[in-house]
């Protein structure tokens, strides 16, 4: 499991984690992304039967600046012209490609797998798909390596410091940022390039008689191995509201420094939200769209990228959680206790 995460985007989203009911929304349809070519990777003859493995090729036709796409996954739902029970067989119809920028085509992280008759020849133009992916931001490449920051939070009114951290972690290449794991009653907006990441969120809630309504926004900059800035977070209640909930404002300044460049690819990661999710509200809010099953039960369960859907234990990647998975077989196995 990576790390305590850097605390660039919780910040973001600390004041809307508050609402827990909150509504409106806003991540957009993935209408720009298309699978536009399938490979051939292999084929192998049993008789009558033939079974090939395919890999797909994910196109983003969005113009520069339309969002990002993270947990971008396809599922082959069929074959055009050949719908008679018996002449194609979808063995393993799920393919992930994990994150996507615009204008970008990107291969498959792994394949999928028809068995048809021999005779009944394929044209994978006949595929159909179905794409499943939501809106996040991928972190420029410009980002990436091992980050040193420091947070500080203040009261806006009074300047007193509340608190510090000093968090060092790794930021992924093509990791997403995790807001592609906020449920649909938020509203995010977000930009970044090489050289800065901004965001706001804001939405309201009605709890019983109590209305929440908070907001926070962000903007971190880069200049070379350093980083510099901060953001605001606004929580209000007002009617008949639990005793002891009162507004609250914070102001976060931070500051950072990269200590090493290298980074491995991540495009099937969480993101940041989620590791340094320390807030309680937050923590509950990411559960909805997580698995609450605790661990994985098979090698099925990780794959595909299944493995971000666990809490307990947090996995970085599929080998992370079929490791697991392995190791406590292996134990059971010597009579160990599980």
């Amino acid at each position: 499991m990576r790390a305590v995460r850097s605390a660039l985007f919780v910040i973001t989203v600390a004041g809307a984690a508050f609402l827990v009911q909150a509504i409106g929304a806003a991540h957009d349809l993935a209408d720009p992304l298309e699978i536009t070519g399938v490979a051939l990777v292999s084929s192998e003859g049993d008789g009558d039967l033939v079974t090939e493995t395919y890999r797909a090729t994910l196109h983003h036709s969005g113009p520069p600046g339309a969002r990002d796409f993270a947990r971008v996954s396809a599922t082959l739902s069929g074959v055009a012209g050949l719908a008679i029970p018996g002449f194609v067989q979808i063995v393993d119809s799920d393919v992930a490609f994990g994150t996507i920028r615009a204008g970008e085509t990107v291969n498959g992280l792994d394949t999928v797998v028809i068995k048809r008759l021999r005779r009944i020849p394929l044209n994978p133009r006949q595929l159909r798909w179905k794409i499943s992916a939501r809106p996040d931001l991928v972190l420029p490449d410009e980002w990436a390596g091992t980050w040193r920051f420091r947070i500080t939070r203040t009261d806006p009114t009074t300047k007193q410091l509340e608190s510090t951290a000093t968090i060092t972690d790794v930021l992924g290449l093509r990791e997403p940022i995790g807001f592609s794991l906020l449920p649909n009653f938020m509203r995010c907006r977000w930009k970044g390039d090489g050289d800065s990441l901004e965001a706001t969120c804001d939405g309201g809630a009605r709890v019983a008689w109590c209305l929440v309504q908070g907001s926070a926004d962000f903007e971190l900059r880069r200049d070379g191995e350093s980083a510099s800035g901060g953001g605001t977070v606004h929580v209000t209640q007002q009617g008949s509201c639990a005793a002891g909930a009162n507004d609250a404002s914070d102001s976060i300044a931070i500051s950072g420094t990269r200590l090493i460049h290298d980074a491995d690819n991540e495009p099937l990661s969480p993101g940041l939200l989620p590791t340094f999710s320390v807030n309680p509200y937050f923590s509950k809010l990411l559960s909805m769209g997580l698995d609450t099953s605790g661990e994985p039960s098979h090698d099925d369960e990780c794959r595909h990228g299944g493995w971000h859907r666990f809490r307990r234990p947090w996995f970085r990647n599929e080998t992370a959680c079929t490791s697991f998975l392995h190791g406590h077989a292996r134990r059971d196995q010597k009579g160990g206790v599980r």
